[in-house]
């Protein structure tokens, strides 16, 4: 069985690649600062704590673990902070990514880089994987620099651009979690009305990877949903399928927004590249596949993992 080794192993990817896919791969979730435990042992999901931010770190575990795959998804994805925490966004965004590259590239392994839909300016309908970027903030930038990095330094890589919503943990919400049990509890939410993209569900985004996987594909792949919706439309789609209250959405548009980083309008991917070997279903389907896993209440077993207390 192969091994994969997950960096940003407690985030919203991670746990559902892992609790999504042990039945193929032995996972290896490496956590940071973040640490967590596991409700009950979990056949072929591992848990490891190392600072990755530490050179010495990557090689170490490497060397211990000898994974078959890389995937890093390890990053700061708050664009406020990045925007105005350069120096940290840069040591965990980029300076990480390019010291993961040089170790895959010196043990032979595969790197698997999970990117962003956020590279672009925004005035394009769809953006394919040979659409020139644009970054139009400081979190854009070390994305689009990250990648770039691993295309000079790699030939075995895959560069996953996406954005995608699904069940997080305890401790960490998806946007998904956040309309569901903020209208559970009658809370008013604002959402972007004026903003775009294609998101995929984690199911779909974990099952696509693992289709890339195994026929060992490389390259850049957006992997996301055919059409485009805006924020605002997909969580009144989530509430129409989950049966909550619509009233307590509230439409926003970005010039509203109380924020200094400068966001694009639209980010929507173009996905005719991965569909040419994965079924990509549509929004309804995915989302209606979010409620049937509530209604049977196997998505207790991400709201289940919980943080432990950091060690000393």
């Amino acid at each position: 069985m192969d091994k994969i080794l997950i960096t940003g192993g407690t985030g919203l990817f991670g746990l559902n690649f892992a609790l999504r896919q042990s039945k193929n791969y032995k996972i290896y979730l490496v956590q940071n600062k973040k640490r967590i435990k596991l409700s009950k042992k979990l056949e072929n999901i591992y848990l490891l704590k190392k600072d990755l931010n530490k050179k010495k770190n990557i090689k170490k575990i490497l060397n211990k673990i000898k994974p078959n795959y890389v995937i890093h998804a390890a990053a700061i994805t708050n664009l406020e902070y990045c925007q105005k925490y350069k120096t940290t966004a840069k040591k965990v965004n980029y300076t990480l990514t390019k010291n993961i590259t040089n170790e895959c590239k010196e043990k032979k392994y595969k790197l698997i880089y999970l990117s962003s839909d956020q590279l672009f300016e925004g005035k394009n309908s769809y953006y394919s994987e040979s659409s020139k970027t644009f970054p139009l903030n400081f979190y854009s930038k070390l994305k689009i620099a990250s990648e770039n990095y691993i295309i000079k330094n790699l030939k075995d890589f895959l560069i996953i651009r996406t954005n995608f919503f699904g069940w997080g943990s305890f401790f960490r919400s998806s946007f998904s979690d956040n309309i569901i049990f903020n209208l559970k509890k009658k809370k008013k939410i604002h959402i972007l009305k004026d903003v775009y993209f294609n998101p995929i569900s984690l199911n779909y985004l974990t099952k696509a990877i693992s289709k890339l996987i195994s026929n060992k594909k490389n390259g850049i792949y957006n992997i996301s949903s055919s059409k485009k919706i805006s924020k605002y439309n997909l969580a009144k789609k989530i509430a129409k399928t989950f049966k909550l209250n619509e009233r307590y959405l509230s439409p926003i548009r970005l010039n509203n927004l109380e924020s200094n980083v400068v966001r694009p309008r639209n980010m929507s991917l173009n996905n005719v590249k991965i569909r040419k070997i994965f079924t990509m279903p549509s929004i309804e389907y995915q989302i209606k596949n979010l409620f049937k896993e509530y209604k049977n209440k196997s998505y207790k077993k991400f709201k289940n993992i919980k943080t432990c207390e950091e060690e000393n």
